[in-house]
């Protein structure tokens, strides 16, 4: 395992390091497996200290049912969610016993398929790691990115292995998604982690293959909940969740270049420990360089890579089902009461998604040009104008698979005034594309770019 020089990332002292965490914190310094176990004890401990002094001869039954109670709590919440599954592959298995061998590093105690786009190794129980995979990563990387994912996972636990360490990473990939920076110190040590976790995969995978799953790493995670957001959207509007979201994700990604579409998001992503950087950390070149090569050609990622994937097919359609629930609970916060299959998500919801993006470009398109409204016109004259740029909205706020700023902004204008004009939509799962009246197929998304030049 690669350690990470002092010149490369200057070394903040743990006394400084444990004082920010307890600081700012303190929780993260308990392992999650024991943090389980806290409010069941302190309960247990609080109810008994008031029995023994009301009711002094009764304490010992009081303490025992107390503590089976805590126990019998404790154990119930030993697994509280259902994002993830169990998973018994053999190739899968073997792959990672090979890796772990390969680092001279623990084979986890227990592998799961995880509902999230992403990947994650933890510390369930002092005696036991589990190792959770993504579906989607499981579907539509391939074998040789996944030996890179399994490595970089089993090493940067084995560096969390204190206390302090894991929970300046807890402190990281809890804060940094909700736009709440660490501390520079903290940035300096997790990102040392990284490279060295980083170097542990090309070593075992090799740099080509390490950065391939680096960046259809982050293609997955982009692609995938904007898929989730955009067409899980409009199911949840039915009290429900899309029964078939990792398969319809899988064929946008598959046959309609869903993945490769976000590969400007992923170019132009300048945060610290950012997937060109850490590219660029693997291969010598500059990020820049990196960034640029991303957003010209994905450096050869294709789009696609089922056939050498270890799940092309994903899972038996209930587990999906059972993982699809647990994303979307989690992502809308909120219960979802029945599954909603796609293509059974009414017309009428999907309209309404692309009518509110047409009301907030046409206010921010009025707050561009000084007016109080703004019409299809206006959007258009500042597309052509080329300062789509300008304008403050989803484009740059959030993950767009669109390839510039005024596509974006023209998309849902011209996509409404198809619509009124009776297109009708080809394929529920590719939303851009509409069967006009004398059953033309016309792309929005390339119109828009075609209007933008004057074309």
């Amino acid at each position: 395992m690669s350690s990470r020089s002092e010149e490369e990332h200057p070394s903040v002292p743990r006394s400084r390091a444990l004082w920010m965490v307890m600081r700012a914190r303190p929780l993260l310094l308990v392992p999650e497996w024991a943090r389980r176990w806290l409010v069941p004890a302190a309960a247990g401990i609080a109810v008994a200290a008031v029995m023994a002094l009301l009711v002094p001869a009764v304490l010992p039954a009081v303490a025992a049912g107390l503590v089976a109670a805590g126990v019998a709590t404790a154990l119930q919440m030993a697994d509280p969610d259902e994002s993830r599954l169990p998973l018994a592959n053999e190739e899968l298995h073997r792959l990672i016993a090979e890796v772990a061998a390969e680092l001279g590093l623990r084979r986890p105690g227990r592998v799961c398929a995880w509902a999230r786009p992403d990947s994650l190794a933890v510390r369930v129980t002092p005696w036991r790691d589990e190792l959770r995979l993504g579906l989607p990563f499981l579907t539509e990387m391939r074998r040789d990115e996944l030996r890179a994912v399994v490595a970089y996972e089993l090493t940067l636990l084995a560096l969390r292995r204190s206390l302090l360490t894991d929970a300046l990473h807890t402190w990281w990939m809890t804060d940094l998604p909700r736009g709440r920076p660490v501390p520079p110190e903290v940035e300096d040590v997790l990102i040392g982690m990284f490279r060295s976790a980083d170097a542990a995969a090309a070593r075992v995978a090799g740099v080509p293959a390490s950065t391939s799953a680096l960046l259809r790493g982050a293609l997955i995670s982009n692609s995938f909940t904007w898929f989730a957001v955009r067409y899980g959207g409009p199911a949840a509007e039915l009290h429900g969740f899309p029964t078939d979201l990792y398969a319809g994700w899988r064929w946008k990604g598959r046959h309609d270049g869903l993945l490769t579409a976000f590969a400007r998001s992923v170019a132009e992503d300048d945060r610290p420990g950012s997937t060109p950087m850490r590219i660029a950390a693997l291969t010598g070149e500059t990020p820049t360089d990196v960034a640029a090569k991303i957003a010209a050609d994905g450096i050869g990622t294709r789009a696609g890579s089922a056939g050498s994937a270890v799940l092309p097919e994903g899972l038996p359609e209930e587990d999906e089902r059972r993982l699809a629930r647990a994303f979307m609970r989690e992502l809308l916060a909120r219960p979802a009461a029945r599954g909603v299959p796609l293509r059974e998500v009414p017309d009428r919801l999907w309209d309404g998604v692309l009518e509110q993006e047409r009301t907030d470009v046409l206010a921010v398109v009025a707050a561009l040009l000084g007016r109080e409204d703004a019409t299809s016109e206006d959007v258009v004259d500042v597309a052509r104008a080329g300062r789509a740029d300008e304008l403050a909205w989803d484009h740059r706020a959030w993950l767009c698979p669109h390839r510039d700023p005024a596509v974006c902004a023209l998309f849902p204008v011209l996509h409404r005034e198809l619509r009124e004009s009776g297109h009708a939509y080809a394929n529920p799962l590719a939303r851009r594309v509409l069967i006009a009246p004398d059953g033309a197929r016309v792309d929005v998304a390339a119109l828009a770019a075609e209007v933008a030049t004057g074309t």
